[in-house]
């Protein structure tokens, strides 16, 4: 793939990164004028399919007006949209078989409001845990029948040396997954499929899970593209490794609504587009979003917005599997966290995701604070939507937002996994429990009040 990119090269332009941005951003303001792309102030949930295909169709002429900045050249790559949209078909996965023996689990590309649930991912996702109580953190993860995947949390560890982290991040990452396969095994659930530990940027220490015998044929391997229509060469080294030893792998992209590149729901639901057809184009992964607005918010109006707006204009016009990833303000046995976790679920669910991640709580800042039990609601959420129209999406996400709006710029922390959960037989204590029962039975009397 390098050496391909190399040829291209030659027929680029310089340009810094911060160009790009630019670059970017007066496209976006072009572009979403000539679409004629413009939400209305009060919806969470975007029910114009005729504007959705044309945000998919916007992003196609983005990536010709910008290209991808390679950021290692600072040269941009030119975009042909025929032979981009030939690339993404012959690179998308309608289907996917992940897991092994009993936890075998097919991945389906889901369309709008589906009645066919989504896969569920599980886990801490990136939340940072320690050693101590690594094992009993991923087993109440891992007690969910309707979690599929697991995707497991940071290893937390105390180096901090940047001469010694990427022998750490080897060390770490042979040891988090050993762990994780542990807390697999104390649960009868060896085969269940599992991500990598996150975030581990040396390549070395990728490769050397891949190629080793730590990590099951059925599990994810991850790659973290950079924002704003860039790609970088250790990225595209290990995608091309992944992909020569027929692994699976997703390409999770956090991105910033507000950033220097966007500046709008609107621009941003674009942005999201193109740079999902920029990971399934260049990098052969599955496309997982986490989207973010300037305060750290993930579950406000502006995000749902942008975010559920993409994900319609990929599940009406993509074959690619897709997904997003809930990111909560709020921390675990916390009604807040709860409301995030089911107007984000809400929205993806019914716009077509075909995979749902997380909840990362506290936005993955707080050590320890990880519970199975807020997967467990996630999943009930993805249930509950499957039986909703975009409309009722949309009117339901008002309804909950209601319920935390006053909180979102304080709040909820929450309590640590060992005060949650008890720790003897990994299950949530009555308090935790009780407020979980509360907000579901609460969300399904909206939503059967809405459908009647």
């Amino acid at each position: 793939m390098y050496h391909l990119i190399k040829e291209q090269l030659k027929l680029g332009v310089k340009r810094t990164r911060r160009q790009h941005e630019s670059v970017i951003f007066e496209s976006l303001t072009e572009l979403t004028e000539m679409y004629d792309i413009s939400f209305e102030k009060d919806c969470f949930v975007l029910n114009d399919i005729s504007m959705a295909n044309r945000i998919y169709e916007a992003a196609f002429a983005l990536l010709e007006m910008t290209g991808i900045l390679v950021e290692e050249e600072n040269v941009v790559l030119p975009i042909d949209p025929e032979e981009l949209e030939q690339k993404i078909d012959l690179e998308s996965f309608r289907t996917l078989v992940v897991g092994e023996g009993p936890d075998t689990v097919q991945i389906i590309k889901r369309n709008v409001a589906d009645t066919s649930m989504p896969t569920i991912v599980s886990g801490p996702t990136g939340v940072p845990v320690t050693e101590d109580i690594f094992i009993p953190v991923h087993q109440s993860y891992m007690k969910i029948a309707s979690g599929n995947c697991v995707g497991p949390a940071i290893f937390a560890t105390d180096v901090h040396s940047e001469m010694v982290k990427p022998v750490n991040e080897l060390m770490t990452a042979h040891e988090a997954i050993a762990y994780l396969k542990e807390a697999s095994r104390k649960e009868g659930r060896m085969g269940i499929c599992c991500s990598i530990p996150p975030f581990i940027q040396d390549v070395a220490a990728s490769l050397s899970i891949a190629n080793g015998d730590s990590m099951n044929k059925g599990d994810f391997q991850e790659i973290y593209p950079l924002p704003d229509l860039t790609i970088t060469v250790p990225e595209l080294i290990k995608s091309t490794h992944y992909r020569l030893l027929n692994l699976n792998s997703w390409a999770t992209h956090q991105l910033l609504l507000g950033g220097m590149a966007n500046s709008s729901p609107e621009q941003m639901s674009i942005l999201i587009v193109a740079e999902s057809l920029k990971s399934t184009s260049f990098y052969s992964s599955i496309f997982f979003k986490i989207i973010s607005n300037l305060q750290g918010n993930s579950s406000t109006q502006d995000v749902l917005q942008a975010s559920s707006a993409a994900s319609l204009a990929l599940s009406l016009n993509s074959k690619q599997i897709s997904g997003s990833v809930i990111r909560n303000s709020a921390g675990p046995d916390t009604k807040m966290s709860f409301y995030e976790t089911a107007i984000q679920t809400v929205a993806y669910t019914v716009c077509g995701d075909s995979m749902i991640s997380g909840p990362i709580l506290n936005n993955g800042n707080v050590i320890n604070h990880a519970a199975g039990l807020e997967s467990h609601f996630m999943a009930d959420m993805a249930d509950l939507s499957r039986s909703l129209t975009l409309p009722q999406a949309d009117e339901l996400c008002r309804e909950i937002y209601g319920k935390f709006k006053n909180r979102v710029k304080t709040p909820d922390k929450g309590k640590p996994f060992a005060e949650c959960y008890h720790l003897e037989s990994i299950t949530p204590k009555k308090e935790y429990y009780q407020k979980y029962t509360e907000v579901l039975s609460d969300i399904y009397s909206a939503a059967t009040r809405l459908k009647n």
